[in-house]
């Protein structure tokens, strides 16, 4: 409650500054506020499933920190290659039907994640994850050339720092999200698999996470050990699963929406032509932001 009153409060405020820290007109923009509401929340999605997709690989398939580091190399050349082709080709077509395409292939990739099985699906997560980070680049490269664009010229620096503050913002969402969604189906799975014979003190502590279960484990005979952590993988796995299907569902409602609501954006804009000469530092921080989500 207190938090709404603040919020309430600091509105009202900017609105009525002349030079506010906030500038809520920019959302009078169609443009920036689509540009910027789809990229917050395909930030959300994507950090909540590279959190899992990097817990999967080191907790349920056994890799190393180094070995699962290596294993995300290919989603950030994918998303390199993306990010350096999307202005390139905005040339030749609309930015809304380039950025509805990209948002898209996220939306296969993340359906790939909703196959991956607790055992032997490495193969199909790293190219799940390939696909998403070369579709969500396309978006990312010309949407910062939207906003810029859609902005006054002596607005060029908020806008760019609201677009910074959104893709941190939803990252952190994103873990907490769909890293609360990914928890819930988990223990939901688990509690209905836990072999006989182990310690309620292990089950309890295997119903905290899935790194509870494992350290767990550890303390159990061989085969209390084996059997639970197989059913503790599964349950993580199965969590996975839920968490890709709802990212694709949502991917896919962003991929309709930019079709529908950047289809007005001119040529120049697509390649973010407009922007001032410091677009493309701000821009590479967003795709580092995305890419230390990965590795979060």
């Amino acid at each position: 409650m207190v938090g709404l009153v603040v919020g309430i409060v600091f509105v009202h405020r900017q609105r009525a500054l002349t030079s506010p820290l906030l500038d809520l007109r920019l959302f009078a923009s169609r443009t920036f506020s689509s540009a910027l509401s789809i990229m917050l929340l395909g930030g959300v999605v994507m950090a909540g499933i590279s959190l899992l997709s990097t817990m999967y690989m080191q907790l349920v398939h056994g890799l190393s920190p180094l070995d699962a580091g290596l294993w995300l190399v290919p989603q950030n050349v994918a998303m390199i290659i993306g990010f350096m082709l999307a202005p390139a080709v905005a040339h030749r077509v609309r930015a809304a039907y380039l950025c509805a395409g990209g948002l898209a292939l996220v939306a296969i990739g993340l359906l790939l994640h909703t196959q991956v099985e607790s055992v032997g699906g490495l193969g199909l997560l790293v190219t799940g994850l390939t696909l998403a980070s070369f579709g969500i680049s396309l978006p990312m490269a010309l949407t910062m050339g939207m906003i810029l664009a859609a902005a006054p010229a002596e607005k060029a620096g908020s806008a760019a720092s609201i677009q910074e503050t959104g893709g941190e913002f939803g990252i952190a969402l994103g873990i907490a999200s769909l890293g609360s969604l990914g928890t819930v189906v988990y223990r939901n799975q688990l509690a209905g698999t836990v072999p006989t014979g182990v310690p309620d003190q292990a089950v309890d502590a295997a119903g905290e996470g899935i790194t509870a279960a494992v350290a767990a484990a550890q303390h159990l005979p061989g085969p209390l050990s084996a059997d639970l952590l197989d059913a503790a993988r599964a349950a993580f796995t199965a969590g996975l699963n839920v968490v890709g299907g709802v990212g694709a569902a949502i991917f896919l409602g962003l991929a309709i929406t930019a079709a529908a609501a950047l289809r007005h954006v001119r040529a120049g804009d697509e390649a973010g032509q407009s922007a001032p000469p410091d677009a493309e530092v701000e821009t590479a921080d967003v795709v580092r932001s995305l890419v230390g989500g990965a590795d979060t």
